[in-house]
């Protein structure tokens, strides 16, 4: 009976590690693709208006809103699969 408990938590840690992981990578790439679309719509209105305002804006944007970048998501992704390692070398026999 224990073995099976062990067995239920082994198997309970390694999805919820894999679902944490699946959905930061769906976080880093929702990032990437609006941090895209954003520079493309300010190239856009630079193009219309004749202003040269994406760089400063994109700038501006990286300082204010320092997480979008997405460094400290993809170190936490890192650490993710350090622990999915680590949960897959305790697999109870």
């Amino acid at each position: 009976m224990g073995r099976n408990k062990q067995f239920e938590a082994f198997i309970y840690s390694k999805k919820s590690l894999a679902t944490f992981d699946r959905e930061l990578s769906f976080l880093l790439e929702f990032l990437d693709l609006n941090k895209t679309a954003f520079s493309k719509i300010l190239k856009k209105f630079d193009k219309r208006t004749g202003s040269s305002l994406r760089d400063s804006k994109l700038a501006d944007i990286a300082e204010t809103l320092p997480f979008l970048d997405g460094v400290n998501l993809g170190e936490l992704k890192e650490q993710v699969s350090y622990l999915t390692d680590e949960v897959n070398a305790l697999k109870p026999l």
